[in-house]
């Protein structure tokens, strides 16, 4: 079930992935240490509007997804190795980049740069994997 070379089924089970893996990375295994270090508390959190916040997330977990089958699909890699390097290089060159920024010009500690950088490499990563099974 392709589009354009992208298979849909992987595009839809790596968002889900991005989103399972941010929510064990944000919830039992860093969550605490990202909430303070964004001075969040659980009050702060149920303020906001939850069914929003989760729209964008889905979405952008959405984009991230089809972005890796678009460059995993123009680079022609195949294989289980192949698609997970090329998505932990679409990490790095991408969205650790991005991420750093934050840290370079917002002043984010090092520390919660590194939890944001370790949830996307395990998700990017991830995706890579799921992308694998469907080429």
């Amino acid at each position: 079930m392709d589009l354009y070379g992208i298979n849909i089924i992987a595009v839809l089970l790596s968002s889900v992935g991005f989103m399972l893996v941010g929510m064990v990375w944000y919830g039992p295994l860093f969550g605490k240490r990202w909430m303070a270090l964004n001075n969040f508390t659980e009050e702060s959190l149920k303020d906001g509007n939850m069914a929003v916040t989760m729209a964008k997330g889905v979405t952008n977990s959405l984009v991230a997804a089809i972005g890796i089958g678009v460059i995993l699909a123009w680079s022609g890699r195949d294989g289980l190795v192949d698609c997970m390097i090329a998505a932990a290089l679409v990490w790095l060159f991408f969205s650790a980049t991005t991420e750093m920024l934050k840290h370079i010009w917002e002043g984010q500690s090092i520390e919660l740069t590194l939890i944001h950088f370790g949830n996307q490499l395990v998700a990017y990563t991830l995706a890579g994997v799921i992308f694998s099974f469907f080429r």
